[in-house]
């Protein structure tokens, strides 16, 4: 996460988060191969997304997210999207973030269109996908 943070690294930012994507993604196959196959006898398997590797990632994430430049800011909230896709109903603990996020990028719309960092299909599609995912837990929290 420290390459996030660090400006010189710019070059290699895109390729971390797609890396995190990855690894989100492969704990997810890992979680439905083994309830598939349940006679598969490994102890420990990693559970649907670790919540040692969520309570790390997804802070950093969001913190990222807000201070980092707006080519990296438009792949992040991409990206989040992604994971909300990949965690679905697992996502639920981070909904407050994911709106306080949402809030802040959509205020970013008050700017003039060409200072705007982000585009609005980017956020309107990360509402998408949480509204998906998390159904009516969704709907209670909107209110």
């Amino acid at each position: 996460m420290w390459i996030l943070r660090d400006p010189s690294l710019s070059s290699c930012h895109q390729k971390v988060v797609g890396s995190l994507m990855f690894i989100f993604k492969v704990w997810r196959l890992s979680w439905a191969c083994h309830k598939q196959f349940t006679w598969l006898s490994t102890p420990d398997r990693p559970s649907h997304l670790h919540p040692f590797y969520k309570a790390k990632v997804l802070p950093d994430l969001f913190d990222i997210v807000r201070i980092c430049e707006d080519g990296l800011k438009e792949f992040i909230t991409w990206k989040l999207g992604t994971l909300v896709s990949i965690a679905r109903q697992h996502i639920h603990k981070y909904l407050p973030e994911f709106l306080s996020l949402l809030l802040e990028l959509w205020s970013l719309f008050s700017l003039a269109v060409a200072n705007r960092p982000i585009h609005i299909a980017l956020i309107l599609q990360l509402v998408e996908k949480l509204c998906l995912a998390l159904k009516d837990e969704f709907r209670k929290d909107i209110r």
